[in-house]
């Protein structure tokens, strides 16, 4: 069968006797029951979440040491240099460090967004060499670096202290950074979470 591209073929069935409390159709309530919500609660702290429902960011392994670098880097005045992955989750992490930045009174960090042509994915030597000309002490990467093992050992080689800040899975060795904050690290206390980038760099 060939479906039109305005028809919908959902899985499972619509059902009329789930959440009656709420007042959604039936076929999104039928969807969020298929996506595992089992109570309207859980549906609607889901639907309209607050900063409460967050879990302590303080349990991401690594964050203490991030927080008190980054935190030492703003009394010190020093450079701050971000290098984010291109796409959208890796530019919206660089924006959420700039922004927390500058609202917190600080001088905007120098960003590095690669070229998917030229620099392929990941830490490059060709963004730390820039960072590095324009004075960055301290390097957070946004979305990337969780594999980067030779670009962050070039990096400290320039002096840098290297922050890593990604969601991806590690797949070998962690890079001998200072810190490494990402949730799908081992024995992450925040295991399990399935973050994105700019929900790391949130935290």
């Amino acid at each position: 069968m060939v479906y039109g591209p305005n028809e919908w073929v959902l899985k499972g069935k619509v059902r009329d006797d789930i959440f009656p409390d709420l007042d959604f159709t039936p076929i999104f309530k039928s969807l969020m029951l298929l996506r595992g919500f089992s109570s309207s609660d859980s549906l609607m702290t889901f639907l309209s979440p607050t900063l409460a429902d967050l879990k302590d960011p303080r349990d991401m392994l690594g964050i203490d040491r991030a927080v008190e670098r980054l935190a030492g880097a703003i009394l010190n005045k020093e450079v701050i240099g971000v290098f984010s992955d291109y796409d959208v989750d890796g530019v919206c992490s660089a924006a959420l460090i700039h922004r927390f930045l500058v609202r917190s009174g600080q001088n905007a960090p120098v960003i590095f967004i690669p070229d998917r042509n030229e620099d392929g994915y990941g830490l490059s030597q060709r963004g730390i060499d820039q960072l590095h000309d324009q004075g960055v002490s301290l390097l957070i990467t946004a979305d990337c670096g969780i594999s980067a093992v030779s670009q962050v050992e070039y990096a400290k080689s320039l002096g840098m202290d290297v922050v890593v800040t990604d969601h991806h899975e590690p797949e070998g060795p962690l890079p001998d950074a200072l810190t490494v904050v990402n949730p799908k690290q081992g024995e992450c206390p925040f295991g399990n979470e399935d973050l994105c980038g700019a929900g790391v760099v949130f935290h």
